[in-house]
């Protein structure tokens, strides 16, 4: 995996939570949601669709247990999901 990949994924991830977190206004009512992103990469985290969206959901549950800035990639050194 090179590091541009994981940079890639990260800036990507980071684009979508302040895309998806901008305030709206409505009818003068300003409304705010928040995300948290995970994401997981080919084939260093996996190579089935399954084996890549239980990293990538394992790395949203992390990040939302931890508080950490709205987004994680799947770390190569923590204990792999379980794919179902």
């Amino acid at each position: 995996m090179t590091s541009w990949a994981a940079w890639a994924v990260t800036n990507s991830s980071a684009c979508w939570v302040r895309a998806i977190t901008a305030p709206c206004v409505v009818s003068g009512l300003t409304f705010s949601v928040g995300a948290t992103v995970g994401a997981a990469m080919y084939p260093r985290d996996g190579h089935s669709m399954a084996s890549l969206l239980a990293h990538a959901d394992q790395a949203m549950r992390e990040a939302k247990a931890h508080k950490l800035p709205q987004r994680r990639v799947a770390a190569a050194t923590h204990t792999r999901a379980k794919a179902a």
